[in-house]
C-alpha cells in the first residue's frame, strides 16, 4: 500500500492552477440536488461546501475516505461526488475504487492541487468523471454541477428560481470562517511538522505523510493568497516525492518559521474582522433584545436542519449584533464554535435545550 501511493504521488507534476474568473458569477438553483465532499482538510471542505450551497444544493461532507465509505454504506446517495485526490491513509483512487465494489456509479470528481500530464485522460483511466483544480476553480465546478444535477433533473430544474447573486454578507462571514478552519489546519500540520523535524531519520511512511502535508498545505497557502510560501511547499513536496531528505531536513525548519508568520498575520486579521463586526465589542450598557434574539434562534435551528451554511452565518452575525449580557454573548460563542466544527445537529440540540429553559422559567 505504502509502495503504491509512493508511486502515485511521485507521477504527480505540477502544472498550476486554472484560471478564477468570479466577477459577476451568478448561481443556478439546485434544491433536488445532493453532493459529498471528501477532504482531508477541514478549511478545503468548509470552502468547498460553502461554494456549492450557494446552489442551495445539499451537502455532505467526510474527513475521509473512510468516512465517504461510510455514508455510502448507510444507504445514502449523491448525484456527485467532489473526492480529494490525495488523502492520507486511503487515497481518493482507492476511495473511488471501493466506492465502485459497492455497485455505486455515483459521478465522481477529483479535487487536486496538481494536475497531471495527459490530465483529463489520467482521472478518466483512474475511473474519475472530471477534476476541478484546488483552489477551486467556480467556473469549472459550475459546470459539474449543471451536468450531472441540472440537466439530470431537467423536470425540477424549470420550477427552480432564476439564477442569483450571492447575499455580500454572507459571503465577507464565509471568509472569515474559511481563515479560522485555515488557522486550525495550520496549527495541526505545525505540529506534525516540527515532530518530523525532531526524529533522527525518516522512514518511508513518514516521508510519504510530510508529502500529503505539503500537498495540502501548497493548496491551502495559495487560497489564501501566499503564493511564495506555496512555491516553498511544492518545493519540499517535490523533494518528499523523490525521498530527498537532505532537503527535506534543510528546507522545512525555514518554511515552518514562514509557516508560523502567517498564521500569526491571519490570527490579527481574523481578529480585526471579528472586532468590526462586533464579536469583541459587546455593548454593556443595553439590555438583550430577547423577542429577537429567540427569533433568530429558532432560524437558526432550521437552517442547521437544512444544512444551509449561508444561512447560518448570517443568522449568527445577527445574533451577535442583538445579543448583550454576558449569558447570551456565551449562548452564541458556543453556538459559532459548533458551527465551526459543522456540528449543526449538537447546535440544534443546544438551541432546543436553551428555548426549553426559557419555557419553563
Amino acid at each position: 500500500m505504502e509502495k503504491e501511493q509512493a508511486e502515485k504521488l511521485e507521477s504527480i507534476e505540477n502544472i498550476g492552477s486554472l484560471p478564477r474568473d468570479e466577477d459577476e458569477f451568478t448561481y443556478e438553483p439546485m434544491p433536488y440536488g445532493k453532493v459529498l465532499v471528501v477532504d482531508d482538510m477541514e478549511g478545503n471542505l468548509f470552502v468547498a461546501e460553502g461554494l456549492i450551497s450557494m446552489y442551495e444544493i445539499k451537502v455532505e461532507i467526510a474527513l475521509s475516505g473512510f468516512e465517504a465509505l461510510k455514508l455510502i454504506q448507510n444507504g445514502n446517495e449523491y448525484d456527485i461526488i467532489f473526492m480529494d485526490h490525495v488523502m492520507p491513509d486511503m487515497d481518493g483512487v482507492e476511495t473511488l475504487r471501493k466506492v465502485k465494489e459497492m455497485g455505486c456509479e455515483f459521478p465522481v470528481v477529483a479535487l487536486t492541487a496538481n494536475a497531471f500530464v495527459g490530465q483529463n485522460k489520467t482521472f478518466m483511466q483512474e475511473g474519475f468523471s472530471g477534476y476541478v483544480s484546488k483552489p477551486i476553480n467556480t467556473k469549472i465546478l459550475d459546470e459539474y454541477l449543471k451536468k450531472f444535477i441540472r440537466d439530470k433533473h431537467l423536470a425540477d430544474a424549470q420550477k427552480s428560481d432564476k439564477p442569483h447573486t450571492p447575499n455580500a454578507s454572507a459571503v465577507k462571514a464565509t471568509n472569515t470562517k474559511s481563515l479560522e478552519y485555515f488557522l486550525r489546519d495550520a496549527q495541526n500540520a505545525l505540529r506534525f511538522l516540527k515532530e518530523i523535524m525532531e526524529r533522527d531519520s525518516l522512514d518511508v511512511e513518514a516521508v510519504i505523510a510530510y508529502t500529503v502535508h505539503m500537498h495540502t498545505m501548497k493548496s491551502l497557502l495559495f487560497s489564501i493568497g501566499e503564493p511564495e510560501a506555496s512555491g516553498t511547499a511544492a518545493t519540499l513536496e517535490t523533494a518528499g516525492k523523490n525521498r530527498d531528505i537532505d532537503t527535506i531536513k534543510k528546507g522545512t525548519p525555514d518554511f515552518i518559521v514562514t509557516f508560523e508568520e502567517i498564521t500569526k498575520k491571519l490570527e490579527i486579521k481574523v481578529a480585526d474582522i471579528k472586532s468590526e463586526r462586533g464579536d469583541l465589542q459587546w455593548e454593556n450598557n443595553q439590555t438583550d433584545n430577547l423577542k429577537a434574539i429567540h427569533e433568530l434562534l429558532k432560524a437558526l435551528s432550521t437552517a442547521c436542519r437544512e444544512y444551509d451554511v449561508f444561512i447560518t452565518n448570517s443568522i449568527v452575525d445577527e445574533l451577535i449584533k442583538n445579543a448583550v449580557s454576558e449569558e447570551i454573548k456565551k449562548l452564541v460563542d458556543e453556538i459559532d464554535s459548533l458551527l465551526l466544527c459543522g456540528e449543526f445537529e449538537e447546535v440544534e440540540n443546544l438551541i432546543e435545550s436553551h428555548l426549553a429553559e426559557i419555557r419553563t422559567t
